[in-house]
């Protein structure tokens, strides 16, 4: 019998196997020959988790029929049925929590791009070196919530119910959303928020202060958690997004920046061999599906020399005044 109920758990049984088990119960109630409830519990780790709302209905038709039969049914019968969907009740609960301790998550190597289509239709592009996770009961909760670190693009859909999407960054920075495209990033001790479409409402608590900043497409918003300062700018959204079709948009970046975005995205460690090349301004576009492609691109249009040894890139100037090369 202890078979056939494991079989039961696993979804395997056939429909006379089911129906021993169901003979079973009614005659003989809990016994040695059925499996522990360690054993039970040990095999509902992989189910999936049903909704609160599904739960709650279910919960409530399981009592109401055993309330309607009570009156023909023994009353010792009866309790052995109210013992079962006690257990039932505190394997739904157990589930849910357990669940709600391991969210799902999806990371990202250095260099690699990854598209994640979420449950509830959102998509997100995470970028190389960076983490997203969210609850395995998103769709069901009444905000939507996810954790990010790194950078990545979102797609957010707009429900029904209009459920806000909430996107965490940590204790000082989140961002709330309906329905938007928009790119985030944290590396670094700075978050930063770029919206593409629709509207957005980023939240930073600092010290004991939360302040709110709705923002609109074109527009960014940058907190430095070292000092607390909160930038609100103009730009146009899709550079800061471009990394997501394998280009990087150089719109008058400094090269300490394109140097910091390879670090964080490839796991590389740059050496420079002047310091003024942190502050020489890059414009135009260059590949980036690949470090070896960034760095042709860099070394091709603006007359540098970068020689690649392992995780190490070394950066020198080829002439003594640097100017682009337009194309």
């Amino acid at each position: 019998m202890k078979e056939i109920v494991q079989k039961f758990i696993n979804n395997e049984c056939s429909k006379h196997e089911i129906e021993l088990l169901i003979e079973y119960i009614q005659s003989h109630g809990t016994s040695a020959d059925l499996p522990a409830v360690e054993e039970v519990l040990s095999k509902l780790e992989s189910y999936q988790v049903i909704s609160q709302t599904e739960s709650n209905r279910i919960v409530y038709a399981i009592f109401e029929t055993a309330k309607n039969q009570r009156k023909q049914l023994g009353q010792k019968y009866f309790w052995r049925v109210a013992a079962s969907v006690a257990f039932l009740i505190f394997s739904m609960i157990w589930i849910y929590y357990s669940f709600q301790k391991q969210p799902i998550e999806y990371r990202t190597i250095f260099g690699e791009v990854k598209t994640i289509t979420l449950p509830d239709g959102s998509s997100v592009v995470l970028n190389g070196n960076s983490r997203l996770s969210y609850s395995s009961t998103l769709v069901g909760d009444s905000i939507r919530t996810v954790s990010v670190e790194g950078e990545a693009f979102f797609d957010v859909v707009h429900t029904k119910n209009n459920s806000p999407f909430i996107v965490i960054v940590n204790d000082e920075f989140k961002v709330e959303v309906l329905g938007t495209k928009f790119n985030i990033q944290h590396r670094r001790g700075r978050s930063n928020v770029v919206l593409n479409e629709g509207s957005v409402k980023v939240t930073i608590r600092k010290e004991k202060q939360v302040q709110q900043i709705t923002i609109k497409p074109g527009e960014a918003i940058t907190f430095l958690e070292s000092n607390k300062v909160i930038e609100k700018n103009q730009v146009q959204p899709e550079k800061s997004s471009s990394w997501k079709n394998a280009k990087l948009v150089l719109d008058n970046m400094l090269m300490k920046e394109v140097i910091q975005r390879m670090e964080d995205t490839y796991g590389v460690h740059v050496q420079i061999s002047d310091p003024s090349i942190l502050s020489l301004k890059l414009w135009g576009t260059v590949p980036c599906n690949s470090l070896d492609n960034l760095i042709k691109g860099i070394e091709a249009s603006f007359n540098l020399q970068i020689v690649k040894e392992g995780d190490t890139i070394s950066i020198s100037k080829s002439v003594e005044n640097l100017n682009p090369v337009n194309n």
